[in-house]
């Protein structure tokens, strides 16, 4: 939750967070949660159209595994 609320404060703010330069932890998260990683795609391309900020790829890396933690988190929720 914490990186989230830093998240909605940086984009509240229209701060950007600087790349880590890590590319290998954005591919391989890119390429392990593809149903996460499309969503935070879709939030991605909605705030760069409709508030003209840009998501760096570290924000996509975090996002992505919160997106994935929390719906996995509801299928397991779910089949109990």
């Amino acid at each position: 939750m914490t990186h989230l609320r830093f998240f909605a404060t940086r984009f509240i703010r229209k701060e950007k967070a600087e790349n880590t330069h890590d590319d290998f932890l954005y591919e391989q998260v890119k390429k392990k949660y593809t149903a996460a990683f499309e969503c935070t795609e879709r939030i991605a391309a909605y705030i760069a159209k409709n508030y003209d900020w840009d998501i760096s790829n570290d924000e996509k890396v975090y996002l992505t595994l919160h997106i994935h933690r929390i719906t996995n988190r509801h299928q397991i929720d779910s089949s109990s």
